[in-house]
């Protein structure tokens, strides 16, 4: 909070974007952003999503239709929220093209609703995951730090 906003994180554990849901996720991010998201009238949404979608081989097509459905929802209820997409973070468990193939899918939606993109692919090492998929908590810092760069270099918010 030393620079002003509040971080409102929406995250849980195992969740996915699409309603899709398999045996180890029950909680669909498409579900929750009316509750958890609209209501909260933030000045900015980083969709920050997409890696346990990977991870539970959820089909790209699904998620897809969920995370563009979730932009529109979000723009309708949110007119004056910029919202900013986001690429995957590394896993070891996935090849650098099969991340890279769901990042330009983002990108490419984001591109087409007229949206914002971040890549965050290159901003972590090896070093900085607890267990090669989730940051550590200097990790965690590191990424925030990064976004916050990344939202004043794009002029989405002032210091």
């Amino acid at each position: 909070n030393k620079m002003n906003y509040h971080l409102i994180n929406a995250s849980y554990a195992e969740s996915t974007m699409s309603k899709e849901i398999t045996s180890n996720s029950t909680y669909s991010g498409v579900l929750r952003v009316q509750s958890e998201v609209i209501s909260y009238k933030p000045d900015v949404v980083l969709m920050f999503l997409g890696t346990n979608d990977l991870g539970r081989h959820i089909a790209l097509s699904s998620f897809l239709t969920d995370y563009e459905n979730t932009i529109v929802l979000l723009k309708k209820n949110l007119p004056k929220t910029k919202i900013v997409a986001v690429g995957l973070l590394p896993r070891v468990d996935f090849t650098k093209e099969q991340i890279a193939e769901f990042s330009q899918t983002i990108q490419n939606l984001a591109r087409r609703m007229d949206i914002f993109y971040i890549n965050p692919y290159s901003w972590l090492g090896a070093g900085d995951f607890n267990d090669a998929l989730h940051p550590s908590q200097k990790a965690q810092t590191k990424l925030a730090d990064e976004f916050f760069a990344s939202l004043i270099k794009m002029k989405l918010i002032n210091l």
